[in-house]
């Protein structure tokens, strides 16, 4: 059976039509009634066909509003990651400030000597090493600060002013082996002497005559303040550790914490008064 044969007269009316039938699509001419009626026809000819466009097309819009939705999840998820990094470091920084300030309560208020006239300062260089035996601070002269002065903490003798400038000042510390400070123990009233022995060592602490018997485990050692004493009475030094046995010597250690000092305070007072 032959197939009937196409004219290509025949496609090119088809073609014509639907180029008149996509021109009715796409004019609006729907205020000219004759052609208004064939725009309708056309639209329900080619309904079928917009239907299935618009299955395919769909499906590709649906994913593109998804894209740009998630940019828009994203950034909103930037901006929180962000706020709550800045809360997370403003708790740090008002944890930092009420532990600098339990640690200058606790380093730069002494209260066992309420009379005396005191700074604090800042400690601005610790020791940088097992050998240094001194420490910077950020008060000098301008703040009263003069060579010999006595440096404390809440917790003790902390060491004496050696260089004074302007605006900072050196301290070297009581482990120092050319630091020596006149004591008196506090349960018998005994007079002695306490000299550094270097980092990491106990002070050495001896006492006159008859009184190496006091020099008992945790007794606590303060400065004596006797006539020309180069620190004022009252200031917690060490507590005794040990007393070798037959020596007429005991070991003490430090009451400050030497290795932990933020804030000290200066005493300003001389020797001369």
């Amino acid at each position: 059976m032959t197939q009937p044969v196409r004219s290509p007269r025949g496609r090119i009316i088809v073609v014509l039509l639907i180029l008149t039938a996509v021109a009715f699509l796409t004019l609006d001419l729907r205020g000219f009634g004759p052609l208004e009626d064939a725009r309708r026809t056309a639209l329900r000819f080619f309904a079928p066909a917009r239907s299935a466009v618009t299955a395919v097309v769909s499906p590709v819009g649906d994913a593109w509003q998804g894209v740009t939705d998630y940019d828009d999840l994203a950034a909103e998820n930037a901006t929180l990651r962000a706020r709550i990094e800045e809360l997370e470091a403003l708790e740090i920084q008002e944890e930092s400030a009420a532990r600098s300030l339990q640690a200058f309560l606790t380093d730069a208020s002494i209260d066992y000597a309420p009379d005396l006239p005191t700074t604090a300062a800042r400690v601005s260089a610790g020791r940088t090493s097992n050998f240094d035996r001194t420490i910077e601070i950020d008060k000098g002269t301008a703040d009263g600060v003069r060579e010999g002065m006595t440096v404390a903490s809440g917790s003790g003798l902390v060491g004496r002013i050696e260089r004074a400038a302007t605006h900072h000042s050196i301290v070297v510390l009581l482990t120092d082996p050319r630091f020596d400070v006149g004591v008196r123990l506090v349960s018998t009233g005994d007079l002695g002497l306490a000299s550094g022995a270097g980092v990491g060592q106990p002070l050495v602490v001896e006492v006159g005559e008859g009184g190496a018997d006091a020099l008992l485990p945790d007794t606590i050692l303060e400065t004596s303040g006797l006539v020309d004493a180069a620190y004022p009475a009252g200031v917690p030094v060490a507590r005794i550790t040990v007393r070798p046995e037959g020596e007429p010597v005991a070991e003490a250690v430090p009451l400050a914490n030497l290795d932990r000092l933020e804030f000290v305070a200066v005493i300003l007072w001389e020797a001369d008064q």
